[in-house]
């Protein structure tokens, strides 16, 4: 993950995960900087020359229900446009997302209507959470409405030159959002790119500080919480994603932290144009990684287990089961990963259930 593009990394086996996190271990002993690669993912295109076409000032967009001109463009990402939109029906001011096309490969198809869909069911523009209207298709591509915000909170550090808040506007931005998460976290939601960019400022300045969490597009529910999903932006990476191991709605929890930070420093917590670069701030300012202490453990028994294999008395030297009964085998120190890692559980049970080691081979992490 250290250093392959992102249209490689979502879609990589957990047998490489492993492989990653022992990458990470030696370029945090060694001190060596990996290369970095920053691409697009290939599977996210405009269907239609003419959609781009239609989002434009002055165009217009069409539901079935209302039509839409279009003011301004107010944002763009890897996923699609938003729009500052006036609805013609009542002339209420509204965003309109447009979606770009996703094929079959994209993990997140169609992830974020269903976020949304469940957000309203439970009446969440109540805590916090942007109002959601309704979906639409143009062309082919969703579009999705919501309330007009015209300001997120890294606009607002922009506009100030990125002057630091004060504790007295830090703590109610705080607050707001730690309560939108723990709706989130009791509907069973994780949202999975929480940054500044996507904390908006709402009814500004007449509510100073009164703020909306919006961007759902890679949110899933806790339950199907995937091992190895490449998600949330670099700088609010939480250690589990980067690591490539099992997490829950706390890596939400790890961002707010970084925002809140950024809000009262002016600057990102843990800067770095590579996971590694993140890693070696994390680890400067919270220690080191209990995953990194438990992979040292784990190199400790291998070196320990070399030096009985390699006895120079003969007599001495382990024998076939002593290898197999070894702590190493056995992975008796690391039972973070088999709880987390079929493949792990596969390799034990081959040993005493004597499966016949071409199969393990085939065995899939």
């Amino acid at each position: 993950m250290l250093c392959m593009p992102s249209t490689v990394v979502s879609e990589v086996s957990q047998s490489a995960r492993c492989v990653c996190i022992c990458y990470v271990l030696l370029f945090l002993l060694s001190g060596k900087r990996p290369k970095i690669y920053q691409t697009t993912p290939k599977y996210i295109k405009w269907e239609h020359k003419n959609v781009q076409d239609k989002l434009v000032p002055g165009g217009w967009l069409s539901s079935k229900s209302s039509n839409y001109r279009i003011i301004s463009l107010v944002g763009e990402g890897t996923y699609g446009r938003v729009a500052k939109c006036v609805q013609m029906a009542d002339k209420k001011i509204v965003a309109i997302k447009m979606i770009k096309d996703r094929d079959q490969k994209d993990p997140f198809k169609n992830q974020e209507l269903a976020a949304l869909q469940k957000l309203k069911a439970c009446n969440s523009s109540k805590y916090n959470i942007v109002e959601w209207y309704q979906a639409f298709t143009v062309c082919g591509h969703l579009c999705l409405e919501f309330e007009f915000l015209e300001k997120s909170l890294l606009d607002l550090l922009q506009e100030r030159y990125y002057k630091p808040l004060s504790l007295k506007a830090v703590r109610p931005i705080v607050i707001q959002i730690a309560l939108a998460l723990s709706h989130l976290k009791s509907i069973g939601t994780i949202h999975a790119d929480l940054k500044l960019d996507n904390v908006m400022l709402v009814n500004n300045p007449q509510e100073p500080y009164r703020v909306k969490l919006i961007d759902f597009g890679v949110a899933c529910e806790t339950s199907a919480a995937k091992v190895g999903s490449y998600i949330q932006t670099s700088p609010y990476r939480s250690p589990e994603i980067i690591l490539g191991l099992p997490f829950t709605e706390a890596i939400d929890i790890w961002s707010l932290g970084c925002m809140a930070v950024s809000l009262y420093t002016g600057s990102l917590l843990y800067p770095g144009y590579s996971e590694y670069a993140i890693l070696k701030y994390i680890t400067e300012t919270q220690g080191e990684l209990p995953e990194v202490k438990k992979l040292k453990c784990d190199v400790l028994m291998f070196v320990e287990m070399v030096k009985h294999l390699l006895h120079l008395d003969p007599q001495k030297r382990m024998t076939p089961n002593q290898v197999l009964e070894h702590a190493f085998s056995k992975l008796s120190h690391l039972a973070w990963i088999r709880q987390s890692s079929s493949y792990f559980n596969t390799i034990l049970t081959s040993y005493y259930h004597k499966t016949p080691p071409e199969r393990l081979y085939w065995v899939k992490w």
